[in-house]
């Protein structure tokens, strides 16, 4: 099922792209996550110009997203908080599905 809706996600996606002329940039890395930021970095320290696309708002100046010792409170804090998205569902045992 997930398999299925990710194939027609990518079909339907591959049919709206246009094509966006980037000037200036070698790389454009998508995500910071665990290999998104390493990798960006390294192809600047190298010398790349490099281009890191993260989705979300700025929150640099939410102190609980920022601090440390905050990070409990940045669980609860909905500005910090991975938006709710319909990919990152999961089936209940009940069989209903939770977003």
């Amino acid at each position: 099922m997930f398999l299925r809706r990710f194939l027609g996600l990518a079909a339907l996606l591959a049919s709206s792209v246009t094509a966006v002329e980037l000037t200036g940039y070698e790389y454009v890395v998508v995500g910071s996550g665990a290999g998104g930021s390493p990798l960006a970095a390294r192809l600047a320290l190298a010398g790349h110009k490099t281009l890191l696309i993260e989705a979300g708002d700025d929150q640099g100046k939410n102190t609980n997203c920022t601090v440390p010792a905050f990070s409990v409170k940045a669980s609860e804090d909905e500005r910090c908080r991975q938006a709710r998205d319909y990919k990152t569902t999961y089936e209940t045992p009940a069989g209903t599905e939770y977003t």
